[in-house]
């Protein structure tokens, strides 16, 4: 299951600016951490990409 660009954006912000551990945002967002890892590389090779 893919996740939109826009839900990807949403969840590692909310990670960020709340300081939490993969473990604690994928409790909040229910999700798995190997797909908060999947979100944050797929978001770190969209930057570069810009």
């Amino acid at each position: 299951m893919g996740y939109s660009l826009d839900f990807r954006e949403r969840v590692l912000a909310y990670k960020d600016k709340h300081s939490l551990t993969f473990e604690q945002t994928s409790a909040h967002f229910e999700v798995t951490i190997r797909t908060l890892l999947r979100l944050e590389t797929a978001e770190y090779h969209l930057q570069k990409k810009r």
